[in-house]
């Protein structure tokens, strides 16, 4: 499939337009990516579809914190505004989080050696 420029808008690389369906067929509101909210006086952007819930990441926060909000739920709903870009490392940690049942730790999964089994500059220069 050929990807529309504009087409994918979030991290999830979730389309918009099939984005939170059954929360705008069931509880009637204008729920949708990218859009904007006030919650309890907190401003925060939908970047995700959670079936029951939308999720929201809040200005107060860091990006890649997504946390779940009834659609109902003295919600505001506002415009439509852009993502936050996420930074790199912490798109690494979303993609590790996807599959982190595969490694024990985030070092594992980044190749990091435990302190044991490093070499340190000296024995890298000695040959060991």
């Amino acid at each position: 499939m050929k990807k529309k420029r504009g087409y994918f808008t979030n991290f999830y690389n979730v389309p918009t337009h099939t984005s939170c369906d059954y929360v705008r067929d069931n509880y009637k509101v204008p729920a949708c990516i990218n859009r904007s909210i006030t919650h309890k006086g907190r401003t925060g952007i939908i970047v995700a579809d959670r079936g029951h819930y939308i999720g929201v990441t809040f200005d107060d926060q860091a990006s890649n914190v997504i946390v779940n909000v009834h659609p109902t739920d003295d919600v505001v709903y506002g415009g439509i505004k852009r993502l936050r870009t996420m930074t790199r490392s912490q798109r690494k940690y979303l993609a590790y989080l996807e599959v982190a049942d595969c490694y024990e730790s985030f070092a594992q999964y980044l190749g990091i050696k435990p302190k044991g089994q490093r070499k340190d500059r000296r024995q890298l220069e000695l040959g060991f």
